[in-house]
């Protein structure tokens, strides 16, 4: 079952699109923000927001500076329903 909330969540602004897409295989929010030309800024309350939402967690919270970031199991459900969305949408 999907979660709509957190869909329309997703869906309502491009740039959370764009952090969460930019997720999808790990990384650090300075790697995200020069991949999507976003602010440092706006990834980190982005990420923040995702992290609420359960869709994306730290791997390695432990550390203060160099902290990794992926989909948690529910970010991965979400991702491929966003797939196969844009796929019957193209």
């Amino acid at each position: 079952m999907s979660d709509w909330k957190t869909i329309g969540k997703l869906l309502s602004s491009k740039n959370r699109r764009k952090v969460f897409y930019s997720l999808y295989d790990g990384k650090m929010p300075s790697e995200v923000s020069r991949e999507t030309g976003l602010a440092s800024s706006n990834v980190s309350k982005m990420i923040k927001e995702l992290e609420e939402l359960g869709l994306v967690r730290c791997v390695n919270s432990e550390l203060r500076k160099g902290r990794v970031y992926k989909y948690t199991k529910k970010g991965k459900e979400i991702y491929q329903i966003l797939k196969k969305r844009n796929k019957s949408s193209s």
